[in-house]
């Protein structure tokens, strides 16, 4: 990914409507799957410029993995100390070191997806969950996907096969982002034919509207916990590894 995506996202993720509602979305999520786990260890998988680390409970034990230098030095600027150079797909890592392992919007930047949660389930401990997002939809990809170097979106049955394999157990799969997924296709489809589509759509967006789209992906969270949504511009699962107590 350019170097200036990742200034963007440093810049952003802290208000950005969409990067505060998955952080949202991933807390619920650790609250049911780790509830009342004391000191948790938590792996960020692809940990970015270090917001989501800077948001999990002081609680816990959580450690960065990036494999671009980058995203490790924003990830410093924040004060976040453990860290690790390795790439997803050959983690320099013990087995079952983790209770959750977090792979957010990673997967689809990796040529084998497959090695990547094979990886994960490695390092998880039994018991152990693991937490995944990624864009949804093939028609989707754009100028967007490209700039962050994006190699594919998902389909449900795409997620799900990557899966296949790893040994681990399927607890939740549900599409998100769905309220916004038609102006978000119908703005790519926009770029598209008038071709503006190269950058790109991470851009900050006026204070009311922001907060106003954050309280949307707030009630989607709701809905996904309780069931799960048919569609939408991201896909989210929780998996866990068999055993433990």
């Amino acid at each position: 990914m350019d170097l200036r995506e990742y200034e963007k996202m440093f810049s952003l993720e802290a208000s950005h409507f969409w990067f505060r509602g998955r952080r949202h979305l991933l807390l619920k999520l650790l609250d049911r799957y780790l509830p009342g786990k004391p000191a948790p260890r938590i792996l960020d998988l692809g940990c970015g410029t270090g917001i989501t680390l800077k948001a999990l409970p002081d609680s816990g034990f959580a450690v960065g993995v990036d494999s671009v230098d980058p995203a490790l030095k924003f990830c410093r600027s924040r004060g976040i100390t453990r860290l690790a150079r390795s790439d997803a797909q050959d983690l320099a890592l013990k087995s079952q070191a983790f209770d959750a392992v977090l792979a957010l919007d990673l997967v689809e930047h990796v040529r084998d997806d497959q090695r990547v949660i094979a990886e994960a389930a490695r390092v998880l401990r039994p018991g152990g969950f693991l937490l995944v997002t990624v864009p949804a939809f093939p028609f989707l990809f754009s100028g967007h996907d490209r700039a962050h170097g994006h190699f594919r979106r998902y389909r449900k049955k795409d997620l799900l096969r990557i899966f296949n394999g790893g040994g681990l157990e399927m607890l939740k799969i549900s599409y998100f982002n769905f309220l916004l997924f038609f102006p978000i296709f119908l703005f790519r489809a926009w770029r598209r034919k008038s071709r503006k589509e190269s950058g790109s759509d991470l851009f900050p967006f006026p204070a009311g509207l922001n907060a106003c789209l954050y309280k949307l992906l707030i009630l989607e969270t709701w809905v996904v916990l309780k069931s799960r949504l048919p569609l939408g511009v991201s896909l989210v699962a929780v998996l866990q590894k068999p055993g433990g107590k």
